[in-house]
């Protein structure tokens, strides 16, 4: 295999993390803090494929 035979893999890109959206913080700062505080969220949110909003229960022993 070609790949196996390159010497330098510092070119490596994490895509899947350049491809997440930046979400404002102070949108994420309360689903953190819930979730250390080991509180259960209900969260309503509209996908990135519009198709109606969404409504996902994020427990924090899942």
């Amino acid at each position: 295999m070609p790949h196996l035979d390159e010497p330098d893999w510092s070119e490596i890109t994490d895509i899947d993390r350049l491809l997440r959206p930046k979400l404002p913080r102070q949108l994420i700062q309360p689903i953190l803090a819930a979730l250390r505080h080991k509180q259960t969220l209900l969260i309503e949110y509209q996908p990135v494929m519009p198709d109606g909003i969404r409504v996902r229960l994020i427990s924090p022993n899942h």
